[in-house]
């Protein structure tokens, strides 16, 4: 079985700042307003469950997510590694198929479709944010077998001819 991810961070991209500064989002951090330049992700136990967790935070508190860590944030990515940006005024919706090692991960814990009594196993991410009435941005990520996967797609207007397959794909 593959390991799963080490918690980690890294610097953000000019071009993922921007994006982010254009829809409003600031640091998670409760109070602070400050634009986001850091992205963190980690895990933590919640009774029998490992939940993943990102975290969108400005400089000083990304250092302070890296030294409770003991991480060393890293720079960030090239821009030939960053994803392919939204138009600007589009909601913010994505769709790929689930990497390899992800899959392996997903069938050694036992999970499945995220959509409600599907039982089926999840060979894509789907991801959406969105704005609420209050103001705030929030995103919502699903893990998605393929009749689910190609129902987002076609409520999204997603051409799944052009999204990500997933790797090992061996349905």
């Amino acid at each position: 079985m593959a390991a799963l991810p080490d918690p980690f961070a890294r610097h953000l991209h000019p071009a993922e700042a921007a994006e982010f500064a254009q829809d409003g989002r600031h640091c998670d951090v409760r109070r602070c307003r400050e634009p986001v330049t850091v992205y963190g992700w980690y895990r933590r136990r919640s009774g029998a469950l490992r939940l993943g967790h990102e975290r969108f935070l400005c400089t000083g508190h990304g250092a302070d997510f890296g030294r409770r860590h003991h991480l060393e944030i890293e720079p960030a990515p090239a821009e030939a590694d960053v994803r392919p940006h939204r138009p600007a005024g589009t909601p913010w919706v994505h769709l790929c198929g689930m990497s390899a090692d992800m899959l392996e991960a997903h069938r050694a814990a036992g999970w499945h479709c995220d959509a409600p009594r599907c039982r089926e196993a999840a060979w894509y991410l789907a991801s959406h944010r969105y704005r609420l009435q209050s103001g705030r941005m929030r995103q919502d990520a699903r893990f998605l077998c393929v009749r689910h996967a190609e129902s987002f797609a076609a409520r999204h207007g997603i051409d799944m001819a052009a999204v990500t397959p997933p790797e090992g794909d061996s349905r």
